[in-house]
């Protein structure tokens, strides 16, 4: 072995047993002592004490945010530490144990037998509050620092119910997509009635989590209920037949990549039917040449249901405005709209083959029309409008 590769080792050797003496230079007593002393201000509830240890700037948040949010100023602070700061103590381990030690994502890390190890608390080197991330807490749909009842107080103090408020926030909000009309109306005088039950509660998070489960499933349940009324209403047609025609100077027309659209008076037909589960399809149309009538007769089933809603604002912008198929040189528009369903056919005798596909839209879900298969699923490229036949 050379003189050379000797050093190195023992260069090697030397980093390997001064690199945690080094580390913990890093975190100075100062330091330290700027940490516990910022501890003990959050322990005693002395905000303002520990909002100027912070330097003005800290960042926190809890679990399942994604990203860090950060104080503004120390009004804000001192709203928000009550909550951000909960359990970050174990108050049961007296004196105060907490100390910074070196060394995470480049900060310094609060560690001790008085601090939460599901609490994460990056500090600067010199002791500056840096990142608070708190797994043991969830934020609500609303903002804790602006809670005023008693309602609201406990929930932000509770993860359960935090998560559980986040849940009946998506759930309300996607009942406020769904329904339209005098059920929308409804389904906000209902809200405004269950908030007001709730604030009975007072304090007690059982009897929160109790009223929110509830409030929940009544609304999932609603909406279940509605899509098994549109299943009904198009599986029980009875003798009721659809037929479509080229509407050329309206709004909506069959926009087609596959047909050329030489005639305006180009006819197709489809009839469609549905009695005791089986979906009934006749269609009548011109083959490319235009020199011959093709008949097709097709005995199908619903083989799938999908329901989807779109709220006004995509709607308007993505699909009223922009979404666009084809007929022959001519670009036009189909009828989707905030209430979308699709009800995918198959051959009663080969349930691998495609019979078409069924949808239901509109604003009031009275827009019918036919297609062959979708461009962009569940939207289709090509589709008939159908119009009840008496």
């Amino acid at each position: 072995m050379s003189i050379n590769q000797m050093k190195k080792i023992l260069f090697i050797l030397l980093l390997f047993i001064t690199s945690g003496c080094f580390a913990n230079n890093l975190v100075t007593v100062d330091a330290k002592k700027k940490a516990m002393e910022f501890t003990e201000a959050i322990q005693t509830k002395n905000y303002s004490k520990a909002y100027q240890l912070t330097n003005g700037h800290m960042r926190w948040r809890f679990d399942g945010m994604v990203k860090n949010r950060t104080i503004k100023n120390e009004d804000d602070f001192i709203s928000l530490a009550p909550f951000i700061f909960k359990n970050l103590i174990i108050n049961d381990v007296t004196p105060l144990d907490a100390n910074l030690e070196c060394c995470q994502s480049r900060n310094a890390v609060l560690t001790g037998n008085s601090i939460n190890k599901k609490v994460l608390f990056y500090f600067q080197y010199d002791g500056t509050p840096n990142v608070l991330i708190n797994s043991t807490m969830a934020l609500p749909s609303f903002t804790c620092s602006s809670a005023v009842s008693s309602v609201e107080v406990a929930i932000c103090q509770s993860h359960s119910l935090s998560v559980q408020d986040q849940s009946l926030h998506e759930v309300y909000k996607n009942a406020q997509r769904f329904f339209t009309g005098e059920q929308q109306q409804e389904l906000k005088r209902n809200q405004i009635q269950f908030i007001r039950q709730r604030n009975v509660c007072d304090s007690d998070t059982n009897c929160i989590k109790s009223f929110t489960d509830k409030r929940i499933k009544l609304i999932n349940k609603q909406i279940s209920l509605e899509y098994k009324n549109l299943d009904h209403l198009v599986t029980t047609k009875v003798n009721s037949p659809l037929e479509g025609n080229w509407v050329p100077n309206g709004e909506i027309k069959h926009a087609s990549t596959n047909y050329p659209y030489f005639d305006e008076n180009y006819a197709f037909l489809v009839s469609i039917s549905a009695k005791n589960g089986v979906v009934k399809i006749d269609r009548q149309t011109n083959s490319l040449d235009d020199k011959e009538n093709v008949h097709i007769h097709n005995s199908c089933y619903v083989e799938k249901v999908q329901h989807y809603t779109y709220a006004n604002v995509y709607y308007q912008t993505a699909y009223k405005k922009n979404y666009y198929g084809r007929s022959g040189q001519d670009f036009t528009q189909l009828p989707f709209a905030v209430n979308y369903t699709t009800f995918e056919l198959s051959h009663k005798q080969n349930s691998s083959s495609s019979c078409g596909i069924i949808i239901r839209t509109g604003v009031n879900h009275d827009v019918f029309f036919y297609a062959d298969n979708y461009i962009d699923e569940p939207l289709v490229g090509e589709g008939y409008l159908l119009m009840s036949v008496n």
